[in-house]
């Protein structure tokens, strides 16, 4: 190899070999030390997000789970009153719907968000240690489209309100015309319905089109964006490298790094956008968790001493209500029944008959007045302790998508399998459930359809008669069922009485013809009370009831 030496007196020619010896040597070390520095960047944030990726997934996942049982929890602790102005398709659309949003945006959206933000605030570190100049560019035009996707998101969460509206409503008339779908095909209403859903379905699409417009702008503004992105951080790295001594390999590394960078103010504005709708139907979920719970007890203060006879069991005085701002529907009411007693309640549709079961049940509070349970005022139980003391048997029964024997148990989860059979036996349901392939293990259709309305109205004793309550409220059972049905029923009504207390609302007068005493009850007052050949003798309200029907 030839010195410089041997190039004589041309010492300029040495000079210029050796310094561009120089700067190829520095310019190689420079490449290896950022590629090494960029390569374990990259793999210490692969090792910090695969963590945080776990760490935030795996709690956001349990703060979600929580959420779906506050919810569910403060649902079925809200008031009666509250459900009879809300359509369940509503609330299924909050529990559904909106949480799944609020969880879309947690278990991804944030991860991601956290991921991309750590990566960018890293790389915009490396940037400024290499050269601050392009560090203080390379955040400015990051910035600039981060704030032109976030000037964006209050057009989307005006939109996310609307399509959250409307698809609760849209489930709330999808839950009704899977409720009415016998009424629909009785009465040929499939247009009529195909057509309002079709309307509904019409405006969620449209509401769809306007957001896929605001994306699809958003979307090819980033992509522009994007691009002067990297031609600005290039140019003006260029520039630099022309006038200063920054490397050709710094401004390479640098706009590798401007790519993340670029994604975190990108992802950080997008994120802002989508958050809008997780905003909305977090707004949605609050605004049923603040409506206040049902109450632990009832608020009157009910004067339970005023009774005297030791032998009544359900003492009503002076009883006052009415529901919401509504015409009082009781009125000054007074009722008492005696242990053991078997009443009736008549009257016409509308007098208040029902509403004082539900009172008693305390599924309402009264205005005023004072109400007694075995001697004991009425707000002095707990609303799980009243409940406690009373079983009661609907018209129209509900029973559990289950089976059942569950269904039964119902009325006292502690309850064996032989009490479940026993209480079975009791209200003359046990033969028809034998019959059954699966027994006690039959699953209860979705509204009941597999089974009839009798025998729904017999599992319903059953609960009744495992619950083993002394007091009984009976909601005419015997109505529209036909007539072997109406014997078995009424056999084990017969049982189910025996020894309890027993309040019945009767709407076909011939079933209380053997009733203890027989209330009538008239635009929210007892009008009569007596037994029914006394009420017959008075020819007064009853004796017309009696007769119409």
């Amino acid at each position: 190899m030839r010195s410089c030496a041997d190039f004589g007196s041309d010492h300029t020619f040495c000079v210029v070999i050796k310094t561009g010896h120089r700067y190829s040597n520095r310019a190689d070390t420079e490449f290896m030390l950022i590629s090494i520095s960029i390569t374990a960047f990259i793999f210490v944030l692969m090792v910090i997000e695969f963590y945080l990726n776990y760490l935030l997934s795996t709690r956001t996942n349990y703060i979600i789970g929580q959420m779906r049982l506050r919810f569910i929890d403060h649902l079925i602790h809200m008031p009666l009153a509250y459900y009879d102005t809300q359509q369940s398709g509503e609330l299924m659309s909050r529990l559904t719907n909106d949480i799944h949003t609020v969880e879309s945006a947690f278990t991804s959206k944030i991860v991601n968000l956290n991921s991309t933000l750590m990566g960018g605030a890293i790389s915009i570190v490396v940037i400024f240690v290499m050269d601050w100049r392009m560090g203080i560019f390379s955040v400015s035009v990051g910035l600039l489209m981060g704030t032109t996707n976030a000037i964006f998101a209050p057009k989307f969460r005006h939109i996310a309100e609307q399509l959250q509206e409307k698809l609760a409503f849209l489930n709330s008339t999808l839950s009704n015309m899977l409720s009415g779908i016998r009424t629909i095909k009785l009465f040929n209403l499939y247009g009529q319905q195909k057509e309002q859903f079709g309307k509904d379905n019409a405006n969620i699409y449209s509401l769809f089109i306007q957001q896929g417009k605001f994306e699809g702008r958003l979307a090819g503004l980033n992509l522009f964006l994007n691009y002067l992105s990297s031609v600005g951080i290039l140019s003006f790295g260029i520039l630099l490298s022309t006038y200063s001594d920054i490397g050709i390999g710094t401004v390479v590394a640098i706009l590798f790094l401007q790519q993340s960078v670029t994604s975190t103010f990108l992802f950080t504005g997008n994120f802002v956008s989508d958050l809008q709708q997780s905003l909305v139907s977090t707004k949605r979920i609050f605004e049923v968790l603040d409506i206040p719970q049902e109450a632990d007890h009832y608020s009157i203060q009910s004067d339970g001493q005023t009774v005297c006879d030791p032998n009544i069991v359900i003492h009503l005085k002076d009883i006052c209500f009415r529901y919401k701002r509504s015409d009082y529907v009781l009125y000054g009411l007074d009722l008492s029944v005696r242990e053991g007693e078997k009443v009736a309640l008549v009257g016409p549709s509308g007098a208040g008959k029902s509403t004082i079961f539900k009172i008693l049940m305390g599924f309402y509070s009264f205005e005023s007045g004072s109400i007694a349970i075995f001697h004991k005022a009425i707000h002095q139980y707990s609303k799980e302790e009243l409940r406690q003391q009373i079983a009661y048997v609907p018209q129209d029964p509900f029973l559990f998508h289950t089976t059942i024997e569950e269904n039964i148990r119902y009325g006292n989860l502690n309850a064996t399998r032989q009490d479940v059979i026993e209480a079975a036996e009791r209200a003359n349901i046990h033969a028809f459930i034998k019959t059954l392939p699966q027994g006690y293990d039959t699953v209860v259709n979705e509204r009941s359809t597999n089974l009839s309305g009798g025998q729904r109205q017999r599992i319903a004793i059953a609960r009744a008669f495992v619950k083993n309550a002394p007091i009984l409220l009976l909601d005419e059972a015997t109505s529209a069922l036909d007539t072997e049905s109406e014997k078995l029923i009424q056999h084990a009504l017969e049982e189910l009485m025996a020894n309890r207390t027993t309040l019945i609302i009767a709407h076909r007068l011939t079933t209380v013809q053997k009733a203890d005493k027989i209330f009538v009850v008239d635009e929210g007052k007892i009008v009569e009370e007596g037994s029914h050949k006394q009420l017959l003798g008075e020819k007064g309200r009853y004796q017309k009831l009696y007769l119409e029907h």
